[in-house]
């Protein structure tokens, strides 16, 4: 699923180093829309940050996944920023 801001939604994205600036996946390098509809907002769970297909796995017995059998998988939903690179650590 690939899913782009609406031109009509103003939205902020943040670098992991914390710089925000308004998105634009045209000229953000490493830009991801993670608004409603977003494959973040969808297949990221709410209570753990775990994929779904994670919690899947754990319903297996995954012994290193164990932990994500006390609760339900539930969609994070939108995020309030989407985010991208912004060059704080170099280039290479």
């Amino acid at each position: 699923m690939n899913v782009h801001q609406p031109s009509d939604q103003k939205r902020m994205a943040r670098c992991s180093c914390g710089k925000i600036e308004p998105s634009n996946p045209a000229t953000q390098f490493g830009f991801e829309y993670r608004g409603p509809g977003s494959r973040a907002a969808v297949e990221n769970c709410g209570k753990c940050g775990y994929f779904e297909c994670a919690h899947e796995l754990a319903e297996t017995g995954a012994p290193h996944l164990t932990h994500l059998v006390d609760h339900l998988f539930t969609p994070h939903g939108p995020y309030e920023f989407d985010s991208f690179y912004c060059g704080h650590a170099g280039w290479d």
